[in-house]
């Protein structure tokens, strides 16, 4: 607030969910963070996922399981 940002309450949704993404992930190491945005993009059980751009859409599960065949030698 302190930078010109004004009320949250009367910011868009967009720069409201970039405030509270920044004040969240501020003092966390990259590796915490991509745990965070993985647990954020995890579906509700029972959901079916159709997003192509999320790590649990069955293409994207697929591939990273298949990389850790290979991984293994298998």
């Amino acid at each position: 607030m302190a930078h010109g940002l004004g009320y949250l309450q009367e910011l868009p949704v967009d720069r409201f969910a970039d405030f509270v993404w920044f004040m969240l992930n501020r003092n966390r190491e990259k590796r915490d963070v991509a745990v965070l945005r993985a647990k954020l993009w995890q579906p509700a059980v029972g959901e079916v996922v159709s997003d192509p751009r999320s790590p649990w859409s069955r293409e994207n599960e697929a591939g990273s399981l298949a990389a850790f065949k290979r991984g293994l030698g298998g």
